[in-house]
């Protein structure tokens, strides 16, 4: 199998498993996974899709850490009805 097909089928993975979890990080890996596939089939060495998978992550990582900081924490509360 090909490395370029196996970075293809792990961003495949990992998209669909940030769908079940909604956190964002999966979703970066799986997008810096695709990349590394696309640097793969651009017929780049192992070291450059690593390097591509790498700079992607860590960008994209930054960015959603970053992102989730800005914005305040959800609450929730809970309705209840006044005392009778």
């Amino acid at each position: 199998m090909d490395i370029s097909l196996a970075w293809l089928i792990a961003g495949f993975i990992l998209i669909i498993a940030e769908l079940v979890t909604g956190t964002f990080y999966l979703l970066v890996l799986g997008i810096a996974a695709l990349v590394a596939s696309g640097v793969g089939y651009a017929s780049g060495a192992f070291f450059w899709q690593a390097v591509a998978a790498a700079l992607v992550a860590v960008a994209g990582v930054l960015w959603v850490h970053r992102v989730r900081q800005a914005r305040p924490p959800r609450r929730t509360t809970l309705q209840t009805s006044p005392p009778d």
